[in-house]
């Protein structure tokens, strides 16, 4: 939970320029995120999908500090009868201060006109996010307006 006076916010998607400004400080944490995916996506390819619009860039920002302290990579999956709004890799470091931000992912997955959030990750989103069902690792949720 953010301390009294913090002020932490989401922003994205970035678009490209801000990207290339960010990209230095977030690759660290998504490289983290990839690895614990077994680097099925490498972190090129990964700027590769963000830089031709197939993912979505976006941070939490610590204006307080002047920093960057999380990213997270999205995309919209659309099936016949649902679409997703997908946190593909996220990572960042002090959690604590920062989870409650990405609920604006929700305010997000509504804005592209989808029904479910869902997040990939490690065991340990369970427990940050429990208000989410845990299926085979993945939690989801539905989007409510």
């Amino acid at each position: 939970m953010p301390s009294s006076g913090e002020e932490l916010r989401l922003i994205g998607p970035l678009e490209e320029e801000a990207v290339r400004d960010a990209w230095p400080k977030v690759e660290a944490f998504l490289c983290a995120a990839l690895e614990s995916d077994g680097w099925k996506v490498g972190i090129d390819d990964l700027l590769r999908q963000i830089s031709e619009g197939a993912m979505g860039l976006y941070i939490v920002q610590d204006f307080e500090a002047g920093e960057i302290i999380a990213a997270a990579t999205c995309e919209v999956q659309e099936y016949p009868k649902s679409s997703v709004f997908c946190v593909a890799f996220c990572g960042g470091r002090e959690l604590y201060r920062w989870a409650n931000a990405l609920a604006g992912l929700e305010a997000e997955a509504f804005r592209f006109g989808c029904d479910t959030v869902r997040i990939m990750g490690r065991a340990g989103w369970g427990r940050v996010y429990p208000d989410y069902t845990e299926t085979h690792r993945v939690y989801e949720r539905k989007v409510v307006a």
